[in-house]
């Protein structure tokens, strides 16, 4: 009797933790979903009123500036993930996250600025540099943002990682069709994107508030011991990952061109969305496990989440047999070209 108390524990605990990562994970997964929604009503209204060449300028600027974002992000995410949730002392490492996440979005911001021009010029569309020079105040406030998902990830906190997604997908469609609505184009768009960001950084500040300007015990380069191999591989995958959308351009592409593949790109966003939910929650909960010397229970989560990937292959079929019709009904038969790339 006394043996099988252990496994009995064991077995409760691994259930238990399954339970919560699985919960977590679909509230999480479901506030990043509402991107396809809100984002496809939005890329809907933004395509009739901004045209093809208007709406693949918007995506360029919006590429490039989120890929900068991400790559900063995406160094720390999995490192700030990893010691709060091993400490007992979360503040200070927040605060130290916070505050680093501040320096290199506001530096990026800078560099953009004195950089939009020439990114304009290489990409042959000059009259996008303003575009990219507004567009540069949302880095910084990106940055933070998700340095507070993490923090909040890391705690265990997945419910109220999923109210500051879903607050800044709502408010992004709300403010973008309302500001394109009363005439400010591309500004308005911008705008709106920036703003949202804003509600999002507002709301995770709600839930944990760790100080930004006091000084932290917890050493920056503790972090960079950590976030400098990340970052490096960060910045190689956003490259790749958008490299498709910047060699069309380079290699003489329209800016209408561009909108039809940002069109077909916007359509194939779910396994993504599903990965950026799933992956954080996954690593939050195999640290705390391991932390606790669970080396069977992370194991069994391991395996599980390995299984879950396989669920996605069948909606990627429907989305591909009916690409024609798909385009056609959300975006109006002006982008059919965007129809062969999204069925690939």
């Amino acid at each position: 009797m006394s043996a099988d108390s252990p496994k009995a524990a064991d077995s409760s605990q691994i259930a238990a933790s399954g339970r919560r990562m699985a919960t977590g994970t679909i509230q999480v997964f479901l506030a990043e979903a509402l991107l396809l929604p809100t984002g496809l009503l939005t890329a809907a209204f933004l395509t009739r009123q901004l045209g093809p060449a208007g709406y693949g300028l918007l995506t360029l600027a919006t590429t490039i500036i989120s890929w900068i974002g991400w790559s900063i992000t995406s160094a720390f995410t999995r490192t700030t993930i990893k010691f709060i949730g091993e400490a007992e002392d979360w503040q200070a490492i927040a605060s130290t996250v916070l505050q680093l996440h501040l320096l290199l979005g506001i530096a990026a911001a800078a560099v953009m600025g004195m950089l939009a021009q020439p990114i304009a010029d290489r990409l042959g569309e000059p009259g996008m540099a303003n575009y990219l020079r507004l567009f540069a105040l949302e880095i910084p406030i990106f940055c933070m943002a998700y340095a507070h998902r993490s923090v909040l990830v890391g705690l265990g906190k997945f419910s109220q990682r999923a109210i500051a997604t879903a607050s800044r997908w709502i408010a992004r469609m709300v403010l973008i069709i309302a500001l394109v609505s009363v005439g400010l184009s591309l500004w308005g768009a911008i705008l709106g994107s920036i703003a949202s960001a804003l509600v999002e950084l507002i709301v995770c500040r709600i839930y944990v508030h760790p100080p930004l300007i006091n000084p932290s015990p917890f050493p920056m380069r503790k972090l960079w011991g950590y976030a400098v191999p990340l970052f490096l591989l960060a910045i190689s995958l956003r490259l790749y990952d958008k490299l498709d959308l910047f060699m069309l351009k380079l290699l003489g592409g329209t800016a209408a061109e561009a909108g039809f593949y940002a069109t077909a790109q916007n359509l194939s966003l779910m396994p993504s969305l599903f990965t950026l939910a799933f992956v954080p929650l996954l690593l939050a909960t195999l640290t705390r496990t391991l932390s606790a010397g669970n080396l069977t229970k992370a194991q069994h989560l391991s395996r599980d989440a390995m299984r879950l990937v396989l669920l996605l292959l069948p909606f990627a079929a429907l989305g591909s047999g009916s690409a024609s019709e798909i385009i056609t009904l959300l975006f109006s038969s002006t982008f059919l070209p965007a129809a062969p790339v999204f069925s690939l």
